[in-house]
């Protein structure tokens, strides 16, 4: 049975930072990127996923942040992807995402970056 992926959400500035922490599969990829959506659509600056808490990235997840990835540049809307661990890193090199995406090692590379906070 897949774990419940949890998202929370805190502000820092103007940068929202989304905290995912579970499994992310075909049973809850769709309800994580319903969340995922809102978050980017009401971001009023720059977003952060944090994905260090996942667990499992299945290719519905891969999809989902490929998703997002394009509603982010849809709104011209800075944003990155915190993934530091193997469940995460893996699935985004082997699929080359890894080279596609805004990915950093932490919340404070990603505060640093450039167009971000």
């Amino acid at each position: 049975m897949s774990e419940v992926c949890r998202v929370t959400t805190d502000q820092v500035g103007s940068v929202v930072v989304a905290r995912l922490a579970g499994e992310i599969d075909v049973r809850n990829a769709v309800s994580v990127e319903a969340r995922l959506v809102r978050v980017v659509d009401e971001a009023a600056g720059a977003v952060v996923l944090d994905l260090r808490g996942v667990t499992f990235l299945a290719s519905s997840g891969l999809s989902m942040l490929v998703r997002v990835h394009e509603r982010c540049r849809e709104r011209d809307l800075p944003w990155h992807l915190v993934a530091a661990t193997r469940e995460v890193l893996r699935p985004l090199e082997v699929t080359g995402l890894r080279a596609e995406l805004p990915v950093v090692d932490s919340v404070e590379a990603a505060l640093a970056a450039g167009g971000v906070g």
